[in-house]
Formats: C-alpha cells, sequence, structure tokens
C-alpha cells in the first residue's frame, strides 16, 4: 500500500520508530554492580528522570527502567487496557 506521494506508510512507521529510539536509547548505558549490589547511575541521567530518593524500576523484556516514582504512578494511572489496544493498533504490534 503507498500513501500519497508514493511513499510507504509503513516505512514512514519505521522511521519514526527508530528516531524515538534514538532519541531515548542514545543515553543507556551498561550498569555495572559495586560491592553493595548498587547501580551508579550517571548525573545526567539522574537528573533527566528527576530521580531523587524514591525510584520504581520496572522491567522490559530484555531491560529495565528506572523511574520518579511519583511519575511512575502518574504515567501508570493513564494506561489502561484501552490504551494499550489501541497503541497496539497503531504500530502493528
Amino acid at each position: 500500500m503507498e500513501a500519497s506521494g508514493g511513499q510507504d506508510p509503513h516505512a514512514r512507521q519505521r522511521r519514526k520508530a527508530r528516531r524515538v529510539k534514538r532519541y531515548y536509547f542514545a543515553n543507556a548505558f551498561d550498569a555495572q554492580l559495586d560491592a553493595q549490589g548498587r547501580i551508579l547511575i550517571p548525573a545526567n541521567l539522574r537528573t533527566f528522570a528527576e530521580l531523587q530518593k524514591d525510584v520504581t524500576v520496572i522491567g522490559q523484556l530484555d531491560h529495565a527502567e528506572i523511574w520518579n516514582s511519583d511519575k511512575w504512578r502518574a504515567y501508570n494511572d493513564e494506561i489502561d487496557a484501552e490504551v494499550v489496544a489501541a497503541d497496539v493498533e497503531d504500530i502493528d504490534f
């Protein structure tokens, strides 16, 4: 199927997905545990994520996300099965 201008709509969607991934994952880092089993998160990422005291760690298949707990609760409160179902349809999951 072609969109106007002859551009494959799936190709456009894949380009957008790559752009989003690059934006977020460009600052990803391999973490090493210290002797007490802790992970040191770089200051720029702590600032970006507004990590201070209480954090929430969530699993994402092959990686973990570390969230400011208040921000995670607010984000999670906005998500329900209908929102996820619509997202699945939009991203050709």
